[in-house]
Order: C-alpha cells, then structure tokens, then sequence
C-alpha cells in the first residue's frame, strides 16, 4: 500500500465514526397488494383463466410480409444507415400490426435477428398510439393475454398513458391478479394527467391508489411530466415529512423540476422548511441551478450561513461537474464544510477523476487534506 492510499484508509476511518447496520429484510418486503411474492403474482398470473383471441389469416400473411422485408433491408445498407431504416421498418410495421399477437411475433422476431437494440426502441419510442382511437378497447382486451411479463408492463404504462374517456378503474380491477401491472397502468394515466393538471394527477394517484394499496413508488415518475408553469410550492407541500422514504423521493422529484425553472425559489423552500424537509434536498436544487448558472448557485450558496443546507448545495455542484470536469468538482467537494461529507464527496469525485489523471487527483487530494 503506497503512502497515499494508506493515509486516504485512515482519514475514512477518521472522518466516519458511526457504524451503518444494514437492516435485516422484512418478510413482507417483496409482497404486493395480494400478499404474495413477485414470483407467486407471475404463478397465478399464469394459471388465471383468459380469453384466447384467434389468429387472423390476413394479419399472418402480413407478418409473414413484413418480416421478408425486414430481410431485404441489409442487401444495400449497412452501418448507421441501417439502423435508421430500421427502426423507421420497425415502426411502420407496429403501425400496420397493431395490438395483437403478431406484433409479439415480430418483437420475437426481432431479438431472433439480433436485433435486439431496434426492438427495444421500439418498445421505448415505437408504440405511441397502440392503445388510442378506434381500437383502443380491443388493444386493451389483448392485453389481458399477454404472458410476458416485462412486455405486460411496457404496455401496461403505455396503455395507461394513451386511455380517454370513463371506465379506467374498472379496466384496473381486471388486473387485480397483477398487482405491478396496477401500478405501471396508474402511473401512465397520471403522468398524462400530470403534464397539464399536476394536482389533479397527485389526487387521482392517491386515490385510485388508496383503492388498489399500491404506495407511492412511481410518483416521482408522474411529478417528471409537470409543466413548466406548475405550481411547485404547493406540490412540495403536499407530501409529509422527508422521514418516509417516499414522501423524501415524490419531494425530491418536485424540487428537480422546480430548480429547471426557479432554482432560487426552490432553494429557498428548501432552508426554510428544516423540520419537514431534508438538507441533503438541496443536492438536486444546486445540480438544476448548474444547468441554468453555475455562478448564481455557486453565489447564492456562499451567501448561506456554514451548515448542512449550505454543504449539501456545495455537493449538489460537485455531483454535476463530476464526469465532465472533476478538478472544478474537486474544488466544490472541498467547499463542503462538515467534514465527514467533505471526505465522502471528495472520494467520489477522486475515483472518477483518478481514472484519466491519477497524479492530478493525488495532487488535489493532499492539498486538500495535507498529513
């Protein structure tokens, strides 16, 4: 062990005193609404009854279509120029399929090819409109048997996003064997809701979520649709202490959007609320205030009194210049002023930094904390 690295052992040492426990798992840790485990959901999942839709002759020879054009596109392309027409195949062909069992063909198809970067494009950006307009209803119905469970979910959230009109409680209570599935259907109808009515989306998250026991998981997902002119101090408010987990998380993805547009204003609600709101808050507040002015967060920290808000800033800097200039993050992490933090925060960036400047990170390393 050289000289620096058994200094740097013993000032972690120093600097961290307390011991953390990990807690023991609870037994109900991995259980859903029914009570049972992921696996024991996917088991009766699978052994529940469900409507088998036949298989239309036509929409056979369509796939059978499709995929023989899929095969003629690498005779003349390859390269990035291949992937593009790829993923503009593979979208027209989820446009002309459908909802049905022959897209999961296809998706098969194409892990089968090797195209498995193509195929989860197509799940992430290819199936807007998949369950909207005339078709809706019966796109829903299908759902109901599909067995995969991953792709279960991606259209679950997709379906959730894209549902109009009445009736979406009842479509949820047909997957009260499924509970995730529950959460994912929630979560894309209120982040729809969220991008235009955030308070709205928050009360029907809570309460169709009350109904189906499922927790707040995935809000922060939904408060990440919230427009710009949203009125973050109230979302902030609606939480509970930063004590529970998920009230500490939904708060957490309010101040994230807060600080894209009025940093300041969140700051400030974050010293101002101590007793309901966490210092380490602040982290995400001073990395979006990066985004828009570092010399306005960097200015406006500096004027707080020394504490942990005032550190916690100063880690939120230092987290946002860590992969791309991790000398000025360095210079941010020695800002912090508790020391135990300090140490933390500048051991993270030390081992991003040491990976292309070993010798500059040492040098920074023993000036900021001589022998």
């Amino acid at each position: 062990m050289n000289k620096l690295s058994f200094f740097f052992v013993i000032l972690l040492a120093v600097g961290c005193s307390e011991k953390a426990v990990l807690p023991e798992k609870s037994d109900n840790a991995d259980q859903g609404r029914s009570g049972l485990s992921d696996t024991e959901e996917e088991n009766e999942f699978r052994k529940s009854p469900k409507t088998v839709l036949p298989r239309d002759p036509s929409r056979a020879q369509l796939l059978h279509r499709l995929t023989g054009e899929w095969e003629g596109l690498s005779k003349d392309l390859s390269g990035e120029e291949l992937l593009k027409k790829q993923k503009e195949f593979a979208l027209k062909a989820v446009g002309e399929l459908g909802a049905g069992p022959e897209l999961l063909d296809f998706l098969d198809y194409l892990r089968e090819r090797g195209a498995g970067d193509v195929r989860e494009w197509v799940l992430t950006e290819g199936i807007e409109g998949l369950f909207s307009g005339a078709g809706a209803a019966e796109a829903r119905a299908w759902l109901l048997t599909v067995e995969d469970e991953a792709l279960r979910k991606r259209f679950l959230r997709q379906a959730g996003e894209e549902w109009a009109g009445a009736g979406f409680l009842g479509y949820m209570d047909q997957w009260d064997h499924f509970h995730g599935g529950q959460a994912e259907l929630l979560t894309g109808y209120c982040a729809t809701l969220a991008k235009s009515d955030p308070m709205a989306a928050f009360k029907a998250f809570k309460e169709m979520g009350t109904i189906k026991k499922i927790n707040y998981e995935t809000l922060d997902q939904v408060i990440m649709q919230s427009p710009p002119t949203a009125d973050f101090l109230k979302m902030a408010t609606f939480f509970g202490e930063d004590n529970k987990t998920l009230a500490k998380t939904s708060r957490r993805a309010v101040l994230t959007k807060w600080a894209e547009t009025n940093p300041k204003e969140a700051g400030q609600y974050v010293i101002g609320n101590t007793q309901t709101v966490h210092a380490d808050q602040m982290e995400v507040v001073a990395a979006g205030w990066a985004r828009k002015s570092v010399s306005e967060a960097t200015q406006w920290l500096n004027a707080l009194s020394p504490g942990l808000p005032r550190d916690h800033g100063m880690r939120g800097l230092a987290g946002h210049f860590k992969e791309q200039d991790p000398a000025r993050a360095f210079s941010f992490a020695t800002a912090v002023g508790d020391f135990d933090l300090k140490v933390k925060t500048a051991t993270e960036v030390f081992e991003v930094w040491e990976v292309t400047d070993r010798a500059a990170a040492e040098a920074a390393w023993l000036r900021a904390f001589p022998e």
